[in-house]
């Protein structure tokens, strides 16, 4: 008998969360996000084998691991960088020398610029967390030659918000930073400085003089005395590259701390979810087949895309467009985490904003990836790596086949046939690599439907507690990173309370709608943000109700539809509401309306099933914004996807030699 969705659900979060541990937050590196991600995977496929007994043991496990890691002798280097502000205050209690070079150079440069200050000498990185420093941070290793790979996550504010025909450039931020040795390092005579471009050593005078190197040069800390230097990279035309070469002993410790992170997950993973019986499991069930060939393409060729899309996220680390609401977002989850860092909670919570402008969401979410893998974008990547596997169970469901499941999900995984339509993993990794919110609430939108479509079917029974509160949940996060999805959701939550209502009995009925509107209910706490902090009531944006934003206003409608009443229609308004809709919708791009023929057909059909209509009617409510806003590219996929997935439907009914799908 099948595990209850509520204990498969715990029982991953319970394994994802001893993951994080005994990997070690944050995951950062490459190599403990591909371990991650491959045992996320197996628990996403594998039937769970946990009882108290093993869950113990895995905790124990965990426990052994995580502590063994602490008793390694590992040395820290303390890292302290910021972008350099000349008319911050704060940086003349840098080294005299330091700040005259970064001045003169930066006032030759650029007579006038664009960036402002943080107000802190070093700023602060979502590190401190985890291992707390004097500085920015701690490391184990250093070696980058370049913004990326720096992993400068402080770059990410909008202090820092240059367009292209603003100075200095964004992937040209002036920055310094300084390092210090632990004694261990700085005296060990294996220890090395390898640099190119300008760093400052104090000489034995106590004076920090500049060391230039053209090309890649040296020096031994032992040989030097060299316990504290700095790096600066003002100028373009000289940029900063640097490694500390650590000693044999270090690099040791460094690789035994990764075997033992790897073996512990290793035995976790297989008390939760044993290799021997997952085998097996692949070789019985073609399901699981299917799903697991869904999500292993899907990671290739999300992997291939992102690196020819975004080479530079071979760092892990995104310097987001200046102009670009990923940037806003990025600073905004910054300031949330600053602030929690102090327990500045009202800061935390108000988001970098009294009343939304913003996505309200993904500020938060974006906050959460930085705390859990620290200044990289591994965990929104990770987290579309998942969006296939979505799609399987929401076309499994709504055609009710295994095999139009897998062809859907692998066409969306790694085909972009249906392109057009924003149905394609192409997509929902480049917004991603974007920093954009559709993603998350394309993703959390598609889970939903697949959670809420069996309510619709009457054979499906249920009366899970999880279930209907996961429905909920799902929408409410869709809705919180994009509210202009809510008409969709709204749909939704009717068609799925529709269903409830015809098969299942009233005491039943009340309570899983209950349960429903109770994982919904996280969205009220939008407006209670905008009243709260702004004083204001603003159901979800100040954005969406900006006149501006319009792209045609109840107004509008009002003059053409009073016209038609006396006979005398507005033609301003008739051109400027035929105009926005054809521009949204061309005439040049049949396949759209193709696609809403064949929905409307089916609304009409009775060889569509409840399901079926149901997506149709989500979709077309989600389109309906279209006679008010713009709908262009990333903000139609939604909608475009679930009309596509009934037009598929009902294509497939007419063809069909009997009775519905």
């Amino acid at each position: 008998m099948p595990s209850s969705l509520l204990k498969r659900t715990s029982t991953y979060l319970f394994f994802m969360g001893l993951l994080f541990i005994t990997l070690g937050m944050p995951l950062d590196t490459w190599w403990t996000v591909s371990v991650f991600v491959l045992a996320l995977m197996i628990g996403a496929l594998a039937k769970s084998h946990i009882n108290l007994k093993k869950g113990l043991l895995a905790l124990v496990v965990c426990g052994v691991t995580f502590g063994l890691k602490t008793l390694l002798p590992l040395s820290y280097i303390e890292e302290g960088a910021n972008v350099f502000v000349p008319t911050e205050p704060i940086f003349k209690e840098l080294p005299q020398s330091i700040y005259d070079h970064s001045n003169k150079t930066l006032k030759r440069l650029y007579p006038q610029l664009h960036i402002s200050p943080d107000h802190q000498l070093y700023a602060f990185s979502v590190e401190q967390f985890h291992q707390k420093s004097n500085l920015s941070r701690k490391r184990k290793t250093v070696n980058f030659t370049s913004l990326h790979e720096a992993r400068f996550g402080f770059m990410n504010k909008l202090n820092y918000n240059t367009s292209p025909s603003m100075t200095p450039k964004r992937e040209h931020l002036p920055f310094f930073v300084r390092y210090e040795l632990p004694q261990n390092l700085a005296y060990h005579k294996e220890t090395k400085i390898c640099w190119k471009g300008d760093i400052f050593i104090k000489n034995e005078a106590g004076i920090y003089t500049k060391w230039s190197a053209p090309q890649t040069q040296c020096v031994s800390t032992v040989d030097e005395k060299i316990k504290t230097f700095y790096g600066v990279s003002v100028d373009p035309e000289v940029p900063l590259s640097l490694s500390i070469e650590a000693p044999f002993s270090q690099r040791i410790w460094i690789i035994i701390e990764m075997l033992l992170s790897l073996f512990g997950v290793l035995l976790i993973t297989n008390i939760f979810y044993p290799f021997k019986a997952f085998i097996q499991q692949l070789k019985e069930e073609k399901e699981t087949r299917f799903k697991g060939m869904v999500l292993l393409s899907s990671i290739v060729f999300s992997f291939i895309v992102a690196f020819f899309y975004r080479p530079h996220f071979m760092s892990g680390f995104l310097l987001f467009e200046g102009g670009n609401d990923a940037l806003s977002y990025a600073s905004k989850a910054r300031v949330v985490l600053e602030a929690l860092f102090v327990g500045d909670w009202r800061t935390a919570l108000m988001g970098g904003e009294a009343v939304f402008d913003l996505m309200p969401l993904h500020r938060y979410t974006y906050a959460l990836n930085l705390f859990l893998f620290g200044e990289t974008h591994f965990g929104y990547f990770m987290l579309i790596l998942f969006a296939p596997l979505s799609i399987y169970y929401l076309t499994k469901h709504l055609f009710e086949s295994a095999r139009w499941a897998f062809a859907l999900a692998m066409i969306f995984a790694v085909v972009p046939a249906f392109e057009t339509f924003g149905f394609t993993q192409l997509y929902m990794v480049r917004l991603g690599l974007r920093g954009f919110a559709e993603p998350l609430s394309y993703i959390a939108f598609f889970t939903a439907i697949a959670l809420g479509l069996p309510y619709l079917k009457q054979s499906f029974l249920s009366t899970s507690h999880t279930r209907p509160f996961l429905v909920g949940l799902c929408l409410a996060i869709a809705v919180g990173a994009r509210p202009n999805v809510a008409p969709g959701a709204g749909i939704f939550l009717l068609c799925v309370s529709y269903g409830l209502f015809r098969h299942l009995k009233l005491k039943y009925f009340l309570q899983q709608v209950a349960l429903l509107c109770f994982g919904f209910l996280p969205i009220l706490l939008i407006p209670l943000h905008n009243y709260i902090f702004g004083d204001v009531f603003v159901l979800f944006t100040v954005a969406g109700q900006k006149v501006e934003n319009l792209a045609v206003s109840l107004q509008d409608y009002g003059a053409v539809l009073k016209g038609l009443i006396e006979s005398n229609i507005q033609q301003e308004a008739l051109k400027k509401i035929t105009s926005h809709l054809l521009t949204e919708i061309k005439p040049t791009q049949p396949w759209f309306y193709l696609v809403l023929l064949l929905n409307f057909y089916g609304l009409l059909s009775k060889k569509l099933s409840t399901m079926g209509k149901t997506i149709a009617l989500t979709g077309l409510s989600q389109l309906s914004i279209v006679f008010f806003y713009n709908i262009g590219g990333r903000y139609g996929y939604l909608h475009w996807s679930l009309l596509l997935l009934t037009a598929l439907l009902v294509l497939k009914n007419l063809f069909a030699k009997k009775g519905p799908v």
